[in-house]
């Protein structure tokens, strides 16, 4: 087995089926221009889309405790005035 195979004996691999030929094009031409093989370029972007919350992970995991509490009252009167000119 070659080094390289090795490596990646035990990551994880995934086969995505009937991508549309554009999507395919897209990708293929996004990865050459970033001068990456369309291999490495789909690990990327999959892992900066994995490792990106989503807005309800996001509001899951944060505390929102730390903001205390506001007056709806007194938001709704800070954006009038800025509405205005204030």
């Amino acid at each position: 087995m070659t080094p390289e195979r090795l490596q990646t004996a035990s990551m994880p691999n995934v086969l995505i089926r009937d991508l549309p030929p554009e999507a395919h094009a897209v990708l293929s031409r996004r990865a050459q221009e970033s001068g990456m093989s369309l291999q490495k370029f789909l690990v990327r972007e999959l892992t900066r889309q994995a490792l990106t919350p989503t807005m309800a992970e996001f509001f899951d995991n944060y505390d929102m405790s730390s903001f205390g509490s506001v007056e709806v009252d007194a938001v709704v009167d800070g954006i009038r005035a800025d509405r205005e000119g204030r």
